[in-house]
């Protein structure tokens, strides 16, 4: 069975193209939002197989941090961060992927479907 896939993204027509791309793949999207801090409300709400974090270049420290609350607060659910290729940093999460952006829905299916085999 496929996860369920909570989307998180500041760009709302990047989010809705992402849920339309996985919808297409077979893929649920059960939740959309905008703001890292209302993550871990709806992971309690909608309980997602999979989180998909559409990370902006100012918002990198943000997403890093709230994967780590996530993990803190013992919420084991994968993370794929989609992140510009043009950041130069790192940062780790457990049980988490990361793609650089622009990436095709390919590679996104193919990276969600190893973190949900490493998760169950």
């Amino acid at each position: 069975m496929k996860p369920g896939i909570f989307i998180i993204g500041d760009n709302h027509l990047s989010s809705l193209e992402l849920e339309i791309d996985l919808e297409k793949k077979g893929y649920k999207v059960i939740a959309r939002t905008s703001r890292s801090k209302s993550v871990l409300k709806g992971i309690q709400m909608y309980q997602p197989g999979i989180i998909i974090m559409d990370v902006e270049l100012d918002d990198v420290v943000e997403s890093w941090e709230t994967g780590l609350e996530l993990r803190q607060n013992k919420l084991e659910i994968p993370i794929l961060f989609l992140i510009d290729k043009s950041y130069e940093g790192s940062f780790e999460v457990s049980n988490s992927a990361l793609l650089s952006k622009p990436v095709s829905a390919a590679s996104i299916v193919e990276c969600i479907d190893k973190l949900h085999r490493y998760r169950y």
